[in-house]
């Protein structure tokens, strides 16, 4: 399996909760306003930002919980590692 980068680890997860999540568009159909575009596709901005929130919401809990482990002998190595990728996806998912 491949390591994702940032940037595509944070494309994949905002995709699962725009998909999870189904349409709730605040228009009266998909359009074709440039907010509603992702990636070539019609998704509705208003799916899209909630995916971002939802990613975002994820990313903050893994973070919290590294910090919990290590705080219980979590390899301090292995921390930083960890939570330099996941600052770097949050970062990325703030940036779609």
């Amino acid at each position: 399996m491949k390591d994702l980068t940032a940037k595509e680890k944070a494309k994949e997860l905002v995709e699962q909760f725009i998909h999870a999540s189904g349409s709730t568009c605040d228009h009266d159909s998909y359009c074709s306003q440039p907010e509603c575009q992702w990636y070539g596709r019609l998704v509705c901005c208003v799916d899209i930002m909630k995916a971002k929130k939802y990613a975002i919401i994820e990313i903050d809990a893994l973070i919290i919980q590294n910090g919990e482990l290590y705080l219980n002998g979590l390899d301090g190595i292995y921390y930083r590692t960890k939570n330099s990728y996941l600052f770097e996806v949050k970062s990325e998912i703030e940036k779609l």
